[in-house]
C-alpha cells in the first residue's frame, strides 16, 4: 500500500505578526547657560512636538516637552540633545515590541530647568510645532473658512434654545400684525362702501321745502 506523504505547511503564512518596537525616553536637563533654539535638531531628526508646558516654581523656570520621533532617529535625537544641553541629570529609556519598523513613532519626554539667572532665556524659547504648519494659498483659505464656520457654530450651539424661542415669538408677532392689517383693510373697504351707497341714495335735484298747514 502506498505510504501517505506528510503534509507540508507554508511556514511563511504562519508567521506570527510581531508588535513594532516603541521606545520611550525620559530626560531631565539642568543648565545655567542660555538655552538655544532646538529647531534645527527637530528638523534634522524629523521630530515633532506633541506638547509643551512652561512652569515657574520658586525662582526656577522649566519646560516640559514631549516629542514624537521615528524609531530610526531616536538615538540620534537623544545624542543631539545631550550635545546641546550637556549630560542629563536623569535618563531612562523603555522599550516594548519586537519588530523593527524604521518609521514607527517613539516618544522623548524632556524636562529642561534653570535657575533665576537664565529665566529670561528660558521663557524666550520658541519651539515650532512642525505638525501644525499653516497651509498657504487656496487650500489654506478654504481651511481657515471652515475653521471659522466651525468656531461660530460652536459658539451658537449653547444659545440654540433662546434662538429658537425668539424665532417662534417673531413668527407669531409677524402673523398677528399681518392679520390686524388685513382686518383694518377690510374695515376700511366696508366704510368706503357704506359712504358710497349713502351718496348714491341722495337726490341733489329735489330741494327740501317746509309745508305750512
Amino acid at each position: 500500500a502506498p505510504k501517505n506523504k506528510p503534509v507540508e505547511t507554508n511556514k511563511s503564512s504562519e508567521k506570527i505578526h510581531q508588535q513594532p518596537i516603541i521606545q520611550t525616553a525620559r530626560l531631565s536637563f539642568e543648565t545655567d547657560t542660555n538655552i538655544s533654539n532646538i529647531d534645527d535638531i527637530l528638523q534634522s531628526t524629523h521630530a515633532t512636538i506633541v506638547s509643551e508646558i512652561t512652569n515657574n516654581d520658586e525662582g526656577k523656570n522649566s519646560k516640559e516637552i514631549v516629542l514624537n520621533v521615528p524609531y530610526n532617529q531616536f538615538d540620534r535625537l537623544i545624542a543631539k540633545l545631550e550635545n546641546t544641553w550637556g549630560a542629563p541629570s536623569y535618563k531612562t529609556i523603555e522599550s516594548t515590541g519586537e519588530e523593527v519598523v524604521p518609521e514607527q513613532l517613539c516618544k522623548v519626554k524632556i524636562t529642561v530647568s534653570g535657575n533665576k539667572n537664565n529665566l529670561q532665556s528660558m521663557t524666550s524659547i520658541e519651539i515650532p510645532n512642525h505638525e501644525n504648519k499653516e497651509e498657504k494659498g487656496i487650500a489654506g483659505a478654504w481651511q481657515k473658512g471652515w475653521t471659522g464656520l466651525y468656531t461660530v457654530a460652536l459658539w451658537i450651539i449653547p444659545f440654540w434654545p433662546l434662538i429658537l424661542l425668539l424665532m417662534i415669538i417673531g413668527y407669531f408677532i409677524i402673523r398677528i400684525k399681518k392679520k390686524k392689517l388685513a382686518n383694518d383693510n377690510l374695515a376700511q373697504k366696508k366704510n368706503d362702501s357704506l359712504e358710497e351707497n349713502t351718496t348714491n341714495q341722495q337726490d341733489p335735484n329735489i330741494p327740501t321745502t317746509n309745508q305750512n298747514s
